[in-house]
């Protein structure tokens, strides 16, 4: 079963969209990344495919927040904010200067520690990441990107007990934490326990119905268990929520040949 733990870098714009490169970049009310593709430093990754208007909002958000630097350099806010847009469009070495300079100006800042750890991740600095990533917990113990990011670090890391643990923490802080929720289930298939993980994803989308990716990860864990009609069922639920889900639609193709 081909299935990805996810994790998240936070920030406090507005335009929100999801990095594909690494995880996704959402907002939270007070400020708010896929697994690594490799665990080789690279100087870039290729950004998603976007829309126009996503584009536009980019260019926009960026250049206010440029000007905001350029009038007011230690603005650690700012500077985290741009190092989640960078990181969007997939310049991880211009994102990890901006968390950088966000952290030299207040060092304490739990969604920079959070975003610099899972860039650093990204790019192969495991150690370094899981220093941050403590340190962000130490001071905000309920950051759910953080417990996310650090579970994802330590599955990477095949120590899938206490990957566990930090995931499921991560989803009791927020219940509507997709990433959590599926990086869980997939520790859970990890770990001998394929009917657990798919009982997780049901009630998960019971409460979350517009999560995509944890229909693609249920499906592929009937399939993986010989439950064809189950899977199909699942990925038919998704297309009917997006008919344009190309993941979706590819295995479904491959599926019903069989």
């Amino acid at each position: 079963m081909r299935c990805r733990f996810t994790g998240r870098i936070t920030r406090r714009c507005r335009c929100a969209t999801t990095f594909r490169t690494g995880g996704s970049c959402s907002t939270r009310a007070s400020s708010r990344p896929r697994s690594p593709p490799s665990s080789e430093p690279h100087r870039r990754t290729r950004a998603p495919r976007r829309s126009i208007a996503w584009a536009r909002c980019w260019r926009r958000a960026a250049r206010r927040l440029e000007r905001a630097l350029a009038l007011q350099p230690d603005l650690a806010e700012a500077s985290n904010d741009l190092g989640a847009l960078l990181a969007q469009a997939g310049d991880l070495d211009g994102a990890i200067g901006r968390f950088r300079a966000a952290l030299a100006a207040t060092p304490d800042y739990p969604d920079a520690l959070n975003n610099l750890g899972y860039a650093l991740l990204l790019t192969g600095h495991d150690a370094e990441a899981r220093a941050l990533y403590e340190k962000a917990l130490a001071l905000q113990p309920d950051f759910p990107e953080a417990l996310n990011n650090l579970g994802l670090l330590l599955g990477r890391a095949r120590d899938m007990e206490r990957a566990e643990r930090y995931f499921r923490e991560a989803l009791s802080r927020r219940a509507d934490y997709g990433e959590a929720a599926n990086n869980l289930a997939l520790v859970l298939v990890s770990r001998g326990q394929a009917d657990a993980a798919v009982s997780l994803l049901d009630e998960f989308l019971k409460r979350t119905p517009a999560y995509e990716s944890a229909y693609v990860t249920l499906a592929k864990i009937h399939y993986s268990a010989g439950r064809q009609a189950e899977a199909v069922a699942a990925l038919e639920r998704l297309v009917q929520l997006n008919p344009k889900n190309a993941v979706a639609l590819e295995l479904l193709n491959q599926w019903k040949k069989y």
